[in-house]
């Protein structure tokens, strides 16, 4: 029997390594048509992977960006809708109460009271709200209520007033007791800083803080009138005659009115801080959309070239595979003759 010679040896390893590299290739292009991917980007890209670095650096850097965006927005959608809250429901007690013109009967002014009495409690509520674990009206004091509770306040408020008899006394000392610097309100009620919490950057060179505290001139104004409507009532306490109940109520009417102007135009600010948000949120998006668009241009394998290539190395595969038979045919049919 004759040996295979070197030559037949030498040929059947190349066809082998052709077949190999030819199956390498078809697994490699199958995977770019079906993730669209390039699948050696060393080559494609000739070793400088720079550029592409950076783009997806650059890309990092829009993920944490769009995630301060979209918790700005968040904080500031619930403080606006809580200043909302505020002004509406400020508005209607505050009319209630200040066109009266001091004819309210006296069970009409226990019902005034009792809404003002609900009011002040929501108002706290909605001024220590909290988003994702940070107070939003307490300034840099995040981690804890920007108000002590409503029971009290109240509490305190009534040691302040009490023994007081007229309507313009029990005026003087609730307002004192909320604007004086160092008085009542700073030292019991509120908990949060006088700072405001630290910003948050949204784009480089962009950033917004959050703009109102619960101890804002124009928030405190409305629960000082809210509490002087709470002692309108019978149950305020103070044992006032319907006279002096009629005339508290017109001032806490006032009040009221005026300090729910002032929440308008806090909202007002707050709806300034929503449009830059979003204005920023459009740049990144659009920034974004930029990057990822440049960077496919490297990355993304071309669907047609792909399947191009993709059918060609089959081609060539299944001719290697015909050869291969027909020469291993040739050979046999050499070593019967």
């Amino acid at each position: 029997m004759e040996m295979s010679s070197i030559g037949d040896l030498s040929r059947g390893l190349m066809m082998r390594r052709q077949q190999s590299a030819l199956k390498t290739e078809i697994s490699a292009l199958s995977a770019a048509l079906a993730t669209g991917q390039k699948q050696d980007l060393r080559s494609d890209l000739r070793g400088d992977f720079g550029p592409l670095a950076a783009m997806n650096q650059r890309l990092g850097v829009l993920d944490a960006y769009d995630h301060a965006v979209g918790e700005a927005a968040a904080f500031f959608g619930t403080v606006q809708a809580a200043l909302g809250a505020l002004g509406d429901g400020a508005q209607e007690v505050g009319r209630a109460l200040a066109a009266s013109g001091g004819s309210l009967t006296p069970s009409t002014l226990d019902i005034h009271a009792d809404q003002a009495n609900s009011l002040f409690d929501q108002a706290v509520g909605w001024l220590n709200t909290q988003v994702a674990g940070r107070s939003l009206f307490a300034g840099a004091a995040t981690d804890g209520p920007a108000l002590e509770p409503a029971a009290d306040i109240r509490a305190a408020l009534a040691a302040e007033v009490a023994g007081l008899t007229t309507a313009g006394d029990i005026r003087d000392a609730v307002r004192g007791w909320f604007h004086t610097p160092g008085g009542g309100f700073e030292t019991l009620a509120y908990r949060g800083s006088p700072q405001p919490a630290g910003p948050l950057v949204l784009a480089l060179g962009e950033k917004v803080e959050q703009p109102v505290l619960a101890s804002d001139p124009a928030l405190r104004e409305l629960l000082c009138g809210l509490a002087l409507a709470s002692f309108v009532g019978e149950d305020g306490g103070l044992g006032l005659g319907a006279g002096e109940r009629s005339a508290l109520a017109g001032m806490a009417g006032n009040t009221v009115l005026d300090a729910a102007q002032g929440v308008i135009l806090l909202g007002a600010s707050v709806g300034m801080g929503e449009a830059l948000i979003e204005s920023i949120g459009a740049a990144n998006a659009a920034e974004r959309v930029s990057l990822q668009a440049a960077r496919n241009r490297l990355t993304a394998a071309d669907p047609y070239e792909t399947a191009t290539a993709l059918e060609q190395a089959q081609t060539r595969l299944e001719t290697l595979y015909a050869i291969t038979a027909r020469l291993s045919r040739l050979s046999l049919a050499d070593y019967l003759s």
